[in-house]
Formats: structure tokens, sequence, C-alpha cells
């Protein structure tokens, strides 16, 4: 009959060399993704790229009807970065036309006047953004 197979049992070392980091290694990945992070999350890096990727996207070759609302996100769950995040878009929506960006930055400062107008007579801030989002594109337009 058939006997039992070991098949390929080899006994783990401490270093193979299979693109598994050394000791050494270890603490600089490490730092160098705390320093990813710090730059991309905490000065906002990521919050400018999507903002200029976002001013740059256009519907029927005319209407940008992303800038303001993800202006409007950032603005009231991080507003210490929002600035950072409509430069972007100011830059993304100048790549297609200085009247897009012209367009961007009216409907930016619109919904922060309106906004912080509305602000004692609204309970939730989150609930009201659809709401003051559609008046400034409404009132742009």
């Amino acid at each position: 009959m058939m006997g039992k197979v070991n098949a390929g049992y080899m006994p783990m070392e401490k270093n193979m060399g299979f693109g598994a980091a050394s000791e050494k290694e270890k603490p600089s990945i490490k730092k160098m993704q705390l320093k990813l992070e710090w730059l991309l999350f905490q000065k906002g890096l990521l919050l400018f790229v999507v903002g200029l990727l976002l001013g740059r996207a256009l519907i029927l070759t005319h209407l940008a009807p992303f800038a303001l609302p993800y202006f409007a996100a950032v603005f009231v769950m991080k507003r210490n970065q929002s600035p950072i995040a409509l430069v972007g878009l100011l830059l993304g929506s100048l790549t297609l036309s200085f009247q897009s960006m012209v367009y961007t930055f009216s409907a930016a400062l619109f919904f922060i006047g309106l906004y912080k107008a509305t602000a004692k007579l609204r309970k939730e801030n989150v609930y009201a953004l659809p709401y003051i989002t559609f008046i400034v594109v409404f009132f742009l337009n």
C-alpha cells in the first residue's frame, strides 16, 4: 500500500531571503510609512490631488458637477484643510478654462456665505449639506 509522504517540509530559518524585510529594514519602512501618512493625510496632499482631478471632471463638455459637492464635504468634515482642497479644485478647473475656475471659486465663496448665514437655522451640519449645495448650484446656473 501507499505510505505517508512528507510533502516537502523544510524548517523555516530566521532569514530565508525571499523578500522578507530584515531586522534593519523594518524601522526604515515604518518610518517611511509614517512620513507618507503624515504628508497625505495630515498635510492634505491627498485632498489636493483629489481636488485637482475633480476640478477637471466634466460631463457633456461643460458641466462640472463634482467641484462644489467635494468642496462642501471637505469644508464640513475637515474645515482646516478646506483651503488645500479649494486650491486643488481651482488649479484643476484652471486647466479647463479661466471661466471654469471663476465659476468654481464663486461657487465656493457663495457656499461658504450661505453655510455661515444658515448656521443658526440648522441643527446638524451634515444633513443640511445637500440642500445648501443645491441652492448654490441653482442660483449660480
